[in-house]
């Protein structure tokens, strides 16, 4: 089921570079929470920039094997319908093991994928270690690696899952600058 969600977006992203003309190296994806995983899964299985030349997450959920296995953490447990129980399943292990970003990235990290994600230190529904660790492995691990794509995490103190307001506001406008720097859009 997840395979499949992960699957499905890369298709979405070949029909629209097909339809617009725009090549990878200029494509940014998204993706908040839950969202983070399949963002992260097609890193994972592009990691030169063959597919997508940036991504900007908000909060990712991308530690899933991990979270998964740890029924004390919160949502786990209501999250098993979606995305398997690796403690019982085998199953559910080997397709976590797939599509989990940060344990299914190679061990260079992703070179070719400029990426933006942010996290804060009070969410409770994705912890903030999920994308420092998973950001960590983008850059290689456990030697980082001399890439061309950079790698950058920014951590709200005080702040929970969502984040509105003008703080939020200035945190996408900081983002989307970075973006369009990363792929190539500002001199």
């Amino acid at each position: 089921m997840k395979l499949q969600s992960i699957e499905d977006t890369e298709s979405v992203i070949c029909v629209a570079q097909a339809v617009t003309g725009i090549p990878a190296g200029r494509t940014c994806i998204y993706g908040r929470s839950a969202g983070g995983y399949i963002i992260g899964a097609i890193i994972s299985r592009y990691p030169h920039g063959d597919l997508i030349g940036a991504a900007y997450v908000e909060v990712p959920y991308v530690d899933v094997l991990k979270t998964t296995s740890n029924p004390n953490l919160p949502l786990t447990v209501l999250e098993y319908d979606e995305f398997g129980n690796p403690r019982q399943r085998i199953q559910d292990l080997e397709t976590l093991l797939r599509v989990s970003p940060v344990d299914s990235l190679p061990a260079d990290g992703a070179s070719g994928v400029f990426v933006v994600a942010r996290t804060s230190t009070n969410d409770r529904e994705v912890l903030a270690y999920e994308s420092v660790k998973w950001i960590t492995r983008l850059r290689g691990y456990p030697i980082p690696q001399k890439q061309n794509a950079e790698k950058f995490l920014h951590i709200t103190d005080g702040h929970g899952h969502f984040i509105n307001g003008d703080l939020g506001a200035k945190q996408k406008a900081e983002d989307f600058l970075l973006l369009q720097k990363g792929l190539g859009l500002l001199q």
